[in-house]
């Protein structure tokens, strides 16, 4: 069977403009009939349904072109991966909606949140998202050992140390800005505090402390844009600051 332009637009939900803009890029590749108008036949309509799989996948239009062409590519694979991670995600989101939900019944005054219902399900996201970022670094540098007690560190905090553990950066960011903008002594005394508190987040992150480590992963912070960006998009010069301070403090 096949179909026209019109078809494939009314079928997929893309714009004709969609569809012409894939063609031009070489995502798709239509037959033209003897009038030159485009059809589209069953493979094509494959091939377009894995381009949008892959878009939702928040892949690149460049690498998706690459899958496409690339025979060595097991989609197969590729989806099941994929689908496992949508999984965990709607996992995430379905803890965060029920604690969302339950929020606006206790702020109604229709139901009774403990204290423990308010954080339900934003613990896990930033387990997940800080594997998602830095896993492959963090265990190249410090090995899959370091990590997984790491990650384990954070999964077992109660409420109480998770609160102390977001207190802690945010006093960081703090004394990182008063350090900033501070001369002489006094910008030595407040490194000192900088150390202080990004020791204190980091042993409450890893389950452990090593002033090695922590120097090593100061300038991690500097080499890594993902990383440094954590920092500098606070305040430009950020990352540098947290170095020197850690290092003034360990040596």
């Amino acid at each position: 069977m096949t179909y026209t332009l019109d078809d494939v637009s009314k079928l997929t939900g893309l714009s004709k403009r969609a569809l012409r803009f894939y063609e031009e890029k070489g995502l798709i590749l239509p037959k033209r009939n003897d009038n030159n108008y485009r059809f589209y036949d069953s493979k094509d309509l494959d091939r377009i349904q894995t381009i949008l799989f892959l878009s939702a996948f928040e892949i690149e239009l460049s690498s998706i072109q690459s899958i496409l062409n690339d025979p060595s590519i097991d989609l197969l694979t590729l989806y099941e991966t994929h689908l496992s991670a949508l999984y965990e995600k709607r996992e995430r989101l379905d803890l965060i909606i029920s604690n969302l939900t339950l929020t606006i019944h206790a702020k109604r005054g229709h139901e009774h949140m403990t204290d423990s219902d308010k954080f339900k399900g934003f613990k896990q996201d930033l387990i997940d998202k800080n594997e998602q970022q830095y896993k492959k670094e963090v265990v190249e540098a410090y090995g899959e050992e370091a990590y997984q007690k790491s990650k384990k560190a954070f999964s077992n905090m109660n409420e109480a140390d998770f609160n102390r553990f977001i207190r802690l950066e945010k006093q960081l960011f703090e004394a990182l800005d008063r350090a900033s903008t501070a001369q002489g002594e006094r910008r030595s005394l407040i490194m000192k505090e900088v150390y202080t508190y990004h020791k204190a987040w980091l042993t409450m992150a890893w389950g452990y402390y090593n002033p090695e480590a922590h120097l090593n992963i100061c300038q991690m912070y500097l080499d890594d844009e993902r990383f440094k960006k954590h920092y500098d998009d606070v305040k430009p010069g950020f990352a540098q600051l947290l170095f020197d301070s850690v290092k003034k403090s360990i040596q």
